[in-house]
């Protein structure tokens, strides 16, 4: 009888020691699934801030170029060249030399019928400008207007003469994007300003028009991609990445090929292209981008007009990322798993001859501790 008590006593104390054992795997599932979704919340929550600072540089250019030339419209020296007070030197002559200094890629002065007064290249006295909405807008309101508008090459060529070749981009096959017969991109996307020009009364007589190509601008993307980097939360073999579309193709991009060479040409693939430049919508999670898989954010970018033109990206490649997450993962169901087996392991090595269920009971704490990472 004794005997029989001792045996279910032992079977009991058995059980329980194996119990941790058979509830580790359903621990190990959910601390994965938990897991596995907090590190891709962190994910997404980065690239939309990424994309935010993307989108508040493209602002800050807009803005930027708008107060350049306000900054020439109210020039006096400019002024007085146009009202013949100062002949010392052509106006066409002055903005080329000012457009050089600020960094803009046309300047122009304009009549109140569109017409040339000066240009800094291409266009003479008395020609018909160039038809641009935020010039028509300006006209129409008689107030500043500053946007983002798309040129043609033949519209590229009236405002100057190196901006048609800077602007063109082949383009390159790219993976997992739709069909299309386009094999160069020859249109330009431009910020562009227009600033009415007052005498004393208020009353407008002329306007200056300036604007900056962003086709093949890496100083802008570099930028955004050097502060999206900037935070320290991915490794540094996987820095954030930026991309400014022209429709759907990459007309200035840090993500890079194979070769070691800026992704300008390729396209976006299929899937984003029909979310977010046909839709409309604000895409934010994986995608895959021209040769590799990546926690992505897309934002369709719109013209002065509202119009959909473009795209603006953020991003950085899943694969370091889903490295590290996997590992951490490891490390913590590892020790999980050392937590929860330690009382079985201490009493199938030490509850037996000179030790008491108090020692394996203390062994089993101390194996815990160490688990978890404590001193012991």
């Amino acid at each position: 009888m004794r005997r029989s008590v001792r045996h279910s006593l032992r079977s009991r104390l058995t059980f329980l020691a194996l119990t941790p054992l058979l509830v580790f795997p359903l621990l190990a599932l959910v601390l994965l699934v938990l897991g596995n979704n907090y590190f891709e919340r962190i994910m997404r929550h980065k690239v939309e801030v990424d994309l935010a600072t993307g989108q508040s540089h493209l602002q800050y250019l807009q803005a930027n170029v708008a107060v350049d030339v306000k900054s020439l419209a109210d020039s006096p020296r400019i002024r007085r060249l146009m009202n013949g007070t100062a002949t010392d030197v052509p106006l066409a002559e002055v903005l080329a030399s000012r457009q050089a200094n600020i960094g803009l890629d046309f300047l122009a002065v304009l009549d109140l019928d569109g017409r040339v007064i000066a240009a800094s290249e291409i266009l003479q006295r008395g020609a018909p400008y160039v038809e641009i909405s935020v010039v028509t807008k300006m006209l129409q309101a008689d107030k500043a207007v500053d946007g983002l508008e798309v040129f043609s090459a033949a519209q590229l060529a009236k405002l100057s003469a190196v901006l048609p070749a800077r602007a063109a981009i082949e383009i390159l096959e790219t993976e997992q994007a739709g069909h299309s017969d386009l094999k160069l991109e020859s249109r330009g996307l431009l910020a562009v300003a227009a600033i009415p020009l007052k005498d004393a009364n208020g009353v407008s007589y002329a306007s200056m028009v300036g604007g900056v190509l962003f086709n093949r601008n890496e100083s802008f993307i570099d930028y955004i991609a050097r502060a999206t980097s900037a935070a320290g939360l991915m490794p540094v073999s996987a820095p954030s990445a930026a991309t400014l579309f022209l429709g759907d193709v990459r007309i200035t991009t840090s993500v890079r090929l194979g070769n070691g060479e800026r992704a300008t040409g390729t396209r976006v693939s299929n899937e984003v292209r029909q979310a977010v430049l046909e839709r409309g919508e604000h895409w934010v999670k994986r995608a895959f981008v021209v040769d590799q898989w990546a926690m992505t954010a897309y934002e369709p970018v719109n013209d002065i007009n509202g119009q959909r033109i473009g795209m603006l990206y953020s991003g950085f490649p899943e694969a370091p990322f889903s490295q590290i997450r996997w590992q951490l993962l490891g490390v913590l169901i590892a020790a999980m798993a050392l937590m929860v087996i330690a009382a079985p392991i201490s009493q199938v090595l030490y509850q037996r001859g000179a030790f008491t269920a108090e020692d394996s009971a203390n062994t089993a704490l101390a194996l815990a501790i160490y688990g978890a990472g404590l001193p012991a």
